[in-house]
């Protein structure tokens, strides 16, 4: 019994260290990064989202005041964007500081994931990706919600593995928490979440779980999630009149990237031309919000019911966009911030239709994929498929895709790993 709790604390001293190295590179990187692209002069002055989000976290932690837009998108970042203006003195420099130590927390839980579903080194190179991925250090570094996207999809499915292992109580209500934070983050976790639901229960199931001790674990779940989506909802109706958990903006870009002129309505910035988009329903007799967004839906179905193959096209081009190797933009383009930083333009270029490290990354997470299907657990197949798909529905841009690579760098390096052990074995022909 004394030499199993001396070897079991060794293990968690050596997985503490690993830990903290993990934490370290990532945290030195990101502070480089930061440093070297503070010359940039969007560096202090946040633009079209950024500038929305600091906005209203400003005027909800100087004034206390909640405006309207607060939630036309996700309401999450805005309010956490908030906080750290209450007890930063409105810093932005505060602000990102916070977010590059979120990611390199991230980085930490990546290593985590990767040893729980392989092996150490498998969690240690995945980290180390995850620790040196250009697109993901730039969007961390911006006021928006990519970092928070990207933790949210290993916590939940590091949650997900644990509750299918029956742990303890805690976890399933943690769980919930986790899935109400996301949701309220970007909607785009709710197919993941539906479908995770169900496996959870089958899982448990499967394990000769009794249906009332199921029943009290997915009770905790349903109810960490109430304690995050509840509170939202009545903010939502105090501030807006309308009960309601998702973004005032989902009918309106599922529009955009849906619609008969995808080409032209996609290349729409903050404007003249947006406004009129936006005007467009009131135009044709729509008095709030509500109907403003009806309308757009009604639109979006009328497109998909009468010109369902070009709508299908849309989709299949939608979806080379998302595994395009090359990082597409949105409102900011990555490649042009290259210029004020050498870290950003040795971990992030493109030469021809090739971009780096996407190109990379993707063969990698397929070989590892194919390689170990066995091992793989459904959560994180799941995940790779349906949060993926809720992007594609919208419309694709570098930032929508960063939540993902987190979860495909654990994939990705044990697909290196096993490519390493084929050589030495000198199985060329495999």
């Amino acid at each position: 019994m004394a030499r199993t709790s001396n070897s079991s604390n060794q293990l968690d001293r050596k997985n503490l260290w690993i830990a903290v190295g993990i934490f370290s590179l990532a945290l030195v990187v990101r502070l480089l990064y930061l440093y070297e692209v503070s010359k940039s002069p969007t560096f202090l002055t946040p633009i079209v989202d950024s500038a929305t989000y600091d906005r209203l976290a400003r005027s909800l932690a100087v004034r206390n005041e909640m405006e309207h837009k607060f939630f036309w998108q996700s309401s999450f970042y805005p309010f956490f964007l908030s906080r750290v203006y209450f007890f930063g003195g409105a810093s932005i420099i505060c602000a990102k500081l916070v977010q590059i130590l979120l990611g390199s927390a991230l980085c930490v839980l990546v290593y985590r994931l990767g040893h729980n579903v392989f092996d150490r080194r498998t969690g240690i190179l995945a980290a180390v990706i995850t620790a040196l991925y250009g697109p993901l250090i730039f969007f961390e570094s911006k006021l928006l919600a990519t970092g928070w996207s990207s933790i949210w999809s290993v916590a939940l499915i590091l949650l997900l593995l644990k509750a299918g292992e029956k742990k303890g109580l805690w976890i399933y209500f943690a769980l919930g928490i986790c899935g109400g934070l996301s949701i309220i983050t970007r909607p785009t976790f709710l197919p993941f979440l539906a479908a995770a639901s169900v496996w959870l229960l089958v899982t448990l199931r499967r394990a000769s779980m009794q249906w009332a001790m199921i029943a009290v674990r997915k009770a905790l779940v349903l109810m960490g999630a109430l304690c995050i989506l509840a509170p939202v909802a009545l903010i939502c109706f105090h501030v807006t009149g309308r009960f309601g958990i998702l973004p005032e903006s989902g009918p309106i870009n599922l529009y955009v990237g849906n619609n008969p002129e995808t080409s032209k309505t996609m290349t729409l910035r903050p404007g003249s031309d947006w406004k009129n988009l936006t005007r467009l329903p009131h135009r044709h007799g729509a008095k709030n919000q509500q109907q403003a967004e009806q309308f757009f839906m009604r639109r979006f179905w009328n497109y998909v019911a009468t010109q369902p193959l070009h709508y299908l096209k849309g989709l299949t081009y939608k979806t080379l966009q998302f595994i395009s190797s090359r990082e597409l933009p949105r409102n900011t383009d990555i490649y042009t911030f290259r210029k004020y930083s050498l870290l950003l333009s040795a971990m992030t270029w493109k030469l021809y239709g090739f971009g780096f490290p996407f190109g990379i990354l993707l063969p990698l997470t397929l070989l590892g994929l194919i390689r170990y299907w066995p091992r793989v657990p459904l959560p994180i197949v799941l995940f790779l498929i349906l949060y993926p798909l809720a992007v594609i529905l919208v419309f694709v841009a570098a930032r929508y895709r960063v939540p993902v690579i987190p979860v495909m760098t654990i994939l990705a390096a044990a697909g290196f790993w096993g490519m390493i052990e084929t050589i030495k074995m000198k199985r060329w022909l495999r």
